[in-house]
């Protein structure tokens, strides 16, 4: 028996236990972290529908509204303390303001005052990234920009897929070594094919460790803040649907999750280079840069097929939007509309209905702008395209 096949075999036990031991230690781990409550182990979630006040933001600078910051220091992206779990906060606040312009103005200073970055901004809407250790200030003060229509705070817990995904790249680099040294060693060509063709196969998923951990440090580094804006008046105000079977159609956004009324779960492949963040609730995968990905399974009231539905979400959202067009990826139908502005968001929208069958599936994708989708589109579409796993 060569060394390689002997090498292999107790490899695998030994990996085997190491994952054995992560699995039992995971499950054991339930945390509190920051100021928030959580309502189950890594996850928080708040949302209020608030009365809106008559009053109006006067910003204190002009600044301009399209400038960006420079990209992350690579520095900033070194995992947190051992000692303290890694959390990514999302927050959401949608305002009834009186001069858009302005609003986004402020909330980029907002960004720029605490080292955080403008990801996305358009004429009604911004996302910004700010350091987590200011994103409790930042958000108390972004309400202040506006009249609160909705606010949300949602936190995830990462620290455990951080240290699984940091195990399994250290496996995969030692294995890697203990690799390299017996191909020195290896006399036949047969068994140096085979040694080479498994330092390959690890060295991409070195790559794709490596990856992961990136996403997952940024995020944890980085919080997001998305503030959308509503003018006072304003032609764009989405109205009641008389029919109640679609209003969850009008609560749709890019810009957050929306909990559907929903019968088990939608779960895809996960797109290269994002990250699985969550799978109770909702299937929803997300990159480093902002690209999001969720899914929803929910009930088929009134009973229609894929078109019925496409339709039916087409005509009540595409006034906000300035193209929309139809796309097929597998068993679905996606509506791919783009924001009105000089460097849009992409909002894709996907459906899978059988007239016959109680429940159907849906798709959600936004990516910030176009060289997002660029960047992540084919393997989204790639994902989508596989159904279900």
């Amino acid at each position: 028996m060569s060394q390689f096949t002997i090498f292999f075999k107790n490899g695998f036990l030994t990996l085997l236990f190491l994952v054995c031991c992560l699995v039992i230690t995971g499950c054991g781990q339930k945390s509190m972290s920051g100021g928030f409550s959580y309502d189950r182990a890594g996850d928080y979630e708040q949302e209020e529908m608030v009365q809106a006040s008559p009053k109006s933001y006067m910003p204190r600078t002009e600044r301009g509204a399209g400038q960006r910051q420079p990209e992350i220091d690579q520095q900033t992206l070194q995992p947190q303390r051992s000692n303290k779990r890694m959390i990514y906060y999302q927050g959401y606040l949608r305002l009834l303001v009186s001069r858009p312009a302005d609003v986004i103005n402020a909330a980029v200073e907002l960004a720029s005052s605490c080292g955080g970055y403008v990801e996305r901004m358009d004429r009604m809407s911004v996302t910004i990234r700010v350091p987590v250790a200011d994103f409790d200030s930042i958000y108390k003060k972004a309400i202040e920009l506006g009249d609160v229509l909705k606010k949300r705070i949602t936190a995830q817990d990462i620290t455990q897929s951080f240290r699984d995904n940091n195990l399994r790249l250290k496996i995969a680099k030692a294995t890697r070594e203990r690799l390299v040294e017996l191909l020195a060693k290896a006399t036949e060509e047969e068994e140096k094919l085979k040694i080479l063709k498994e330092i390959q196969r690890l060295s991409e998923e070195i790559e794709q460790f490596e990856s992961r951990l990136h996403i997952l440090s940024t995020l944890a580094n980085y919080s997001k803040l998305t503030i959308e804006l509503e003018k006072r008046k304003s032609f764009l105000e989405r109205k009641n649907d008389d029919i109640a079977e679609f209003r969850w159609i009008k609560r749709l956004s890019p810009f957050k999750a929306v909990y559907l009324q929903q019968k088990g779960r939608l779960e895809l492949s996960v797109p290269a280079n994002m990250v699985l963040l969550e799978k109770e609730r909702q299937w929803l995968v997300e990159s480093a840069d902002g690209a999001v990905m969720r899914t929803s399974r929910i009930v088929n009231t009134p009973s229609g097929d894929t078109d019925f539905w496409l339709e039916a979400i087409r005509v009540r959202l595409e006034k906000e939007f300035s193209q929309v067009k139809i796309q097929t990826a597998g068993a679905f139908k996606v509506l791919r509309m783009v924001g009105r502005s000089e460097d849009p968001y992409i909002y894709l929208i996907g459906i899978s209905a059988d007239g016959k069958k109680k429940y159907m599936d849906l798709i959600e994708v936004y990516y910030p702008s176009q060289a997002h989708e660029e960047r992540y589109g084919k393997s989204v579409l790639t994902s989508v395209a596989g159904g279900a796993k």
